[in-house]
């Protein structure tokens, strides 16, 4: 049995339309590709690949592992549940998206890169604050909302981890 390719909205944006055939993708998708492309989300809508919803089992494993990497505040719903699909059916995740490929390799999830270098490590993120610049450890209960500084009570970023 082949293995599943699931298209995250980079391949559908750069992939001829009938290499999707046969593919998977989620509902969110056509939202994205009507904004980035109206003329391509017409054709995914008629010929594109399968779509399915991700059971919701497979969307909390997600959300879980995102937490832990720190990616979850910068994952889209659609990017969620593109890795849950992925998960779910044991797929091959196709993607651009480096926080995606971090929550993959995470997960020990199969994916490829579609048009850019792959990411080469997992990465890791801490929180800095905008303003005396402390560093802090992501903590998964930081994953919704980035708490303000303890120190300075200044607003924090996420940045990645060198």
């Amino acid at each position: 049995m082949e293995i599943p390719n699931i298209l995250d909205t980079s391949a559908l944006l750069a992939w001829p339309p009938q290499k999707w055939l046969g593919c998977f993708c989620v509902f969110g998708q056509i939202v994205e590709m009507e904004r980035h492309s109206p003329e391509r989300a017409m054709l995914l809508e008629n010929q594109g690949p399968d779509f399915i919803i991700p059971d919701p089992v497979s969307v909390s494993i997600v959300e879980e592992n995102a937490a832990l990497t720190g990616d979850l505040p910068r994952l889209s719903p659609v990017d969620v549940e593109l890795l849950a699909l992925t998960q779910q059916l044991n797929g091959t995740l196709h993607t651009d998206d480096y926080r995606m490929q971090n929550v993959a390799r995470k997960m020990q999830l199969s994916w490829k890169a579609v048009s850019v270098k792959a990411s080469k490590a997992a990465w890791s993120w801490i929180l800095l604050c905008s303003g005396c610049r402390a560093v802090s450890k992501v903590e998964s209960s930081d994953s919704e909302n980035i708490p303000e500084c303890g120190i300075c009570g200044s607003p924090q970023k996420l940045k990645r981890s060198k």
